[in-house]
């Protein structure tokens, strides 16, 4: 029973892990869907006004420069999140495996060992072939940490910028020449693509 009890708690961390991943999942499909909706209105903004006159291209060039750097993060974490789902069930099905045949050897042997004993075998056979998912869980977790606290951290620049007020004027407005530029140089982009076109 102790066997059963280690390994229907490794397919409840596994169920937990493979619902982190559908839901990362449909992130970075949403993403993807996000990029292609701001890259297709910053091409309609250029049919319409090749100078951006108005600023609006300038304005979504900017915007989406953000949301790729954002969806290349959800697709790290992602892929991430994949990768230690897969290992833990290979682990998962090679300790069921052992056990199974551990299981069938005692069986076949005609060992009359005491109940106790099997169980307390077993669940060591389990722990040391990985089957506890704490380690997949404690590893998800601090990769969301880690990424909360970088977004902290990235707000709080901008945060502290403007508690300080005039100090920080200067820096707001290299910020603005920075993302004016950037914005420029895609825009720049859209327009030799349309052009070749």
């Amino acid at each position: 029973r102790d066997a059963d009890a280690e390994l229907n708690n490794a397919i409840g961390g596994l169920e937990e892990s493979k619902g982190l991943v559908k839901e990362l999942e449909a992130q970075v499909k949403e993403d993807a869907r996000e990029v292609a909706n701001l890259d297709r209105r910053i091409q309609g903004l250029l049919n319409d006004d090749m100078e951006d006159k108005n600023g609006k291209a300038a304005n979504d060039a900017v915007k989406l420069n953000g949301l790729k750097q954002t969806a290349e993060k959800n697709l790290a974490q992602f892929e991430m999140a994949k990768s230690l789902y897969a290992n833990n069930l290979e682990k998962f099905r090679l300790a069921q495996t052992k056990i199974r045949q551990a299981q069938e050897k005692a069986s076949g042997l005609g060992m009359e060992i005491k109940n106790s004993e099997t169980n307390a075998r077993l669940a060591t056979l389990a722990k040391n072939f990985n089957v506890g998912l704490n380690g997949l869980d404690s590893a998800l977790s601090q990769a969301m940490q880690e990424a909360k606290r970088q977004i902290a951290r990235n707000n709080a620049v901008s945060e502290v910028q403007a508690d300080l007020g005039a100090d920080g004027l200067e820096e707001a407005r290299q910020e603005e020449r920075l993302q004016k530029a950037a914005a420029k140089s895609v825009l720049d982009e859209y327009r030799a693509k349309m052009n070749k076109s």
